[in-house]
Formats: structure tokens, C-alpha cells, sequence
């Protein structure tokens, strides 16, 4: 009996070790994606702030530029302020852009294609080899609107989380 309980205790225990790692892990992800997030918006927020200000700095500028433009000697400072001016401009318009979720770029797509393309980007990375991938997919279905890139970006990540945390996988499926 004491033999029993120490065989098949051995393989429980690895696997429960095993899956304690994963869940581990993937707090660990969800708490750098949520920091992530929190940047982003901490960003554009200040970004935006920051833009209130640098517009009344552009209209004094302009104003003064107005009212100065007889003054030669005051010329190049408030040329210099109106182009550091617009330069911050940019810069927070940047910091915006990069705080927006990027724009879908979607197109009509066949499945059995881009399931084939998945696999070809898969099977091209290193480590990849000795994993087969079993593509279905029903004869006849219409193209799908949908973002190629991000798609096939998906799948791909996919077939390596799964060559990643399944120990002694042989085979995915793809359907």
C-alpha cells in the first residue's frame, strides 16, 4: 500500500506543481498587462493636460507675434517659441496616438488559407519541429472580414503557448 500511494502520488503532485507554475505565470502576465494598461492611460492623461497649456502658449505667441512684428530684435525668440511650441504639440500628439488601441485593418480572408499561413509561420521559428499541426476546415466556407495580421498573429502565439505548456505534446490541431 505504502508503495502504491508513493507511485501514484509522484505524477499528481509534478502535475499539480505544474499547473501552480501556469496559473502563477499567468497572474504574473495579467498583472504586467493591467500595469501596462494603467501607463497607457496615465499617458494619455497627462498628455492631454499637457495640450491645454502649450495651446495658450501658441495663441500668447501668436498674439505677441502680432503685436511685435515690427520688433526685429524680439523676431527670432518668438520664432523660436512658436516652433518648440508646435514641437511639443507633436510630442503630445504622439503620446496620444500611442495610447490608442491601433486601428483594425480588415480584409475578406479564407480560413483554409489563413490556417495555412498560420502553420507556415509556426513551423518557421525555431523549436518548432517534431509538433505536427492538423489543419480542418469544412469544404465551402466563405471569406471572413477580419484583421489578417492580428489573426494570424493569434494562432501563431497559440501553437507556441501550446508547444510551450503542454510537456510532451506531438500534435495541435488547428480547426
Amino acid at each position: 500500500p505504502r508503495e502504491l500511494r508513493s507511485t501514484a502520488t509522484g505524477p499528481l503532485e509534478e502535475a499539480n506543481r505544474t499547473l501552480e507554475q501556469r496559473v502563477e505565470d499567468g497572474i504574473d502576465r495579467l498583472r504586467s498587462t493591467e500595469r501596462l494598461a494603467a501607463y497607457g492611460q496615465m499617458v494619455a492623461g497627462v498628455a492631454h493636460e499637457v495640450r491645454q497649456p502649450i495651446f495658450a502658449l501658441s495663441t500668447a505667441i501668436y498674439v505677441l507675434g502680432d503685436k511685435l512684428k515690427d520688433r526685429t530684435d524680439v523676431a527670432p525668440q518668438l520664432n523660436l517659441l512658436s516652433r518648440e511650441t508646435k514641437r511639443m504639440t507633436a510630442i503630445m500628439d504622439e503620446l496620444l496616438d500611442f495610447a490608442k488601441p491601433a486601428s483594425l485593418f480588415t480584409t475578406r480572408t479564407g480560413l483554409p488559407d489563413l490556417y495555412r499561413e498560420a502553420v507556415e509561420l509556426y513551423h518557421s521559428e525555431p523549436g518548432s519541429g517534431g509538433v505536427e499541426v492538423a489543419v480542418t476546415c469544412a469544404d465551402g466556407l466563405p471569406a471572413v472580414l477580419l484583421d489578417r495580421t492580428r489573426v494570424l498573429q493569434v494562432l501563431v502565439n497559440l501553437m507556441r503557448n501550446a508547444r510551450k505548456h503542454a510537456q510532451g505534446i506531438t500534435k495541435i490541431a488547428l480547426r
